[in-house]
């Protein structure tokens, strides 16, 4: 068959892959134009190939989801485990992430590209299981990207560590779709089929088979955070299961055999392409198993590669993961971080309790073991005055117990010194108002990293502030930023910890019931997200507390039905509900509802 030496044009840019599997062609010497297309054809018939959507461009961003087979339609075709001397070879290790593909490496990590995106609270599926990402981490130097999971992974690969890769066999998996138009050249030999275009994606997981032709800097030609690849050229000679990547699954693993253990040597990352039948028009994203007489992307133009005789096929890319082991296991080494303590312990249990209050002023609260009342308890003394409400709950004297803050119709805060639900001492803050009583105390929380207890506060047109605290001492204030959410139906809930960041974050609820988490650095918002679900299903669901109700070091939210009074609270695992109960019992006598924590 005719082919061509073509420029590598690695497109380095994008996310997804595709895997094509094929047979070498028996002839490339031919006695006549009629029987070298009659041969070509009847070998794109023999050759079974597979494309499983991956990768980047270098220079033009295409994004398309196919699995392609050369002498097949089927679209199962190797979406079920190999067998054999291939058994074990990394398909048990590929989960689902959004719609790419990652791969555990530790009970609590997986690892993918980096360029696809994603965001913290989003799920991991492996293995039909769910699992809520906590924290995420980008490779300085490569698109390599890890991320924590709350829960534990019942098993995960191991990683290929030595740096004779060149050459060996491997195996790739990715996700795509069937096969696209054929991708056909007429020229002095006659029609001659180069390859298939990407097809419509259907997401399913499949494998190949290829060798590793060779490691590649990324970072030549004044590319940078690329870091080394992994060179896999379809030349078909690995057989009827030969891989190939392309457009659409960028993130799926490479195997290679260490022993008697296939182990992960690569993250798929970039194909070559894109290509084109004329000098003009934006091309197509295709596998290509020879260049010869199309048009390949060069520096913004369309430059055809001349058709020799040999194959010169196309070739996908891997970051190559020995390069990184380093990088890698410093992250797996990285201690879990649950954020400032968000238990609130009114009887020494080490268990989170509940504040109530009563139209009266009088307040107490429920000695609670989870979401059951254990005890109840009137404060000593029950204040009994309706103008103080209590805003706050943290240990401003850091002497272990939690103190109450709070803060009178006409601004004025107070804090009350407790030794479990009795009154020790109390004191005004300094200053002890915000200057009007339009500032409300609206949460309570760690806001500069100094272990003390910090004041946000908002107005009632929406503003929002930090007061930063020694105590009971202002040492300075700071509009959030963004001050304001746009909507001054939006008010802060409440505060506690979802992203695993050791920050403190903000919870806040809609008058229509939505609510919605500020992830923060301080004072800055880092990113808005959606606890999911984002509404409890009734406006008059109203957040009332937030605290580690469970005590799985992770922020819990606890609701109140404004007509019925019911009692509820949604166990939470980062931005997502775990599963939601009612208190028991689920509503209180007279006029007591929940104030805090």
């Amino acid at each position: 068959m005719v082919g061509v030496v073509a420029a590598l044009k690695r497109y380095l840019d994008f996310a997804c892959c595709c895997v094509i599997f094929g047979w070498r062609m028996l002839s490339q010497v031919l006695a006549s134009v009629r029987r070298l297309v009659s041969l070509i054809l009847s070998h794109a018939r023999k050759r079974t190939a597979l494309i499983l959507s991956a990768a980047c461009f270098l220079s033009f961003e295409v994004q398309v989801h196919s699995v392609i087979f050369y002498s097949a339609s089927d679209p199962a075709h190797n979406t079920s485990p190999p067998n054999g001397d291939l058994a074990q070879s990394g398909w048990q290790f590929q989960g689902l992430w959004g719609t790419f593909v990652g791969t555990p490496i530790a009970p609590h990590f997986f690892i993918t590209a980096g360029h696809f995106g994603g965001a913290v609270g989003e799920i991991f599926v492996f293995r039909g299981v769910s699992y809520t990402t906590i924290a995420v981490y980008d490779d300085p130097e490569t698109d390599l990207r890890i991320w924590r999971v709350a829960e534990r992974f019942p098993e995960f690969a191991q990683l290929y560590e030595k740096d004779d890769e060149a050459g060996l066999p491997l195996v790739v998996h990715g996700r795509g779709s069937a096969r696209g138009e054929a991708v056909m050249i007429s020229s002095n030999f006659g029609d001659q089929l180069k390859g298939w275009k990407h097809g419509v994606a259907d997401g399913r997981l499949r494998w190949g088979v290829n060798v590793v032709e060779s490691i590649l800097n990324g970072n030549s030609s004044g590319r940078t955070g690329i870091g080394e690849l992994l060179r896999v050229a379809f030349d078909a000679e690995s057989g009827p299961d030969e891989a190939h990547l392309s457009t659409g699954d960028s993130g799926g693993g490479i195997f290679l055999k260490d022993g008697a253990v296939w182990k992960l040597a690569g993250v798929n990352y970039a194909v070559d392409g894109p290509y084109n039948l004329s000098d003009s028009g934006t091309g197509f994203a295709a596998a290509i198993f020879d260049e010869g007489g199309l048009y390949k992307q060069s520096g913004g133009t369309w430059v055809r590669v001349s058709d020799t005789l040999g194959d010169r096929p196309g070739g996908f890319y891997a970051l190559r993961i020995s390069r990184r082991i380093s990088w890698i296991q410093s992250v797996l080494d990285t201690p879990i971080t649950t954020g400032p303590s968000i238990t609130h312990d009114f009887n020494g249990d080490n268990l989170s309790d509940i504040l109530l209050a009563d139209e009266g002023g009088n307040i107490g609260v429920w000695f609670m073991n989870g979401s059951e009342l254990k005890s109840a308890a009137a404060f000593d003394p029950s204040l009994g005055d309706p103008n103080w409400q209590i805003v706050g709950a943290a240990d401003f004297d850091s002497n272990g117990q939690t103190d109450l803050l709070f803060q009178h119709a006409d601004g004025t805060m107070a804090v009350w010194y407790m030794n479990g639900a009795r009154l020790s001492s109390s004191s005004l803050l300094n200053p002890h108002h915000p200057g009007t009583a339009h500032w409300r105390v609206a949460a309570t929380g760690d806001f500069d990293s100094d272990a003390r207890p910090d004041l946000i506060l908002q107005h009632t047109d929406g503003t929002m502030g930090a007061w930063f605290m020694n105590g009971i001492n202002l040492v300075s204030s700071q509009l959030l930023s963004p001050s304001h959410t746009g909507d001054r139906q939006w008010r802060v809930v409440g505060a506690g910890t979802f992203d695993a960041n050791a920050m403190t974050d903000l919870i806040l609820q809609n008058s229509d019931g939505t609510l919605a988490i500020w992830l923060m650095n301080g004072v800055r918002l880092t990113q808005g997200a959606y606890p999911v679900p984002s509404h409890p299903g009734d406006a008059q669901w109203r957040l009332v507390a937030v605290t580690d109700l469970n005590s799985d070091s992770t922020t819990d939210l606890i609701l109140q039905h404004a007509g019925t009074r019911t009692m509820g609270a949604w166990f939470m695992q980062g931005v997502r509900l775990k599963n939601a109960s009612l208190l028991n019992p689920s509503t209180s006598s007279g006029t007591w509802r929940i104030v805090g924590p």
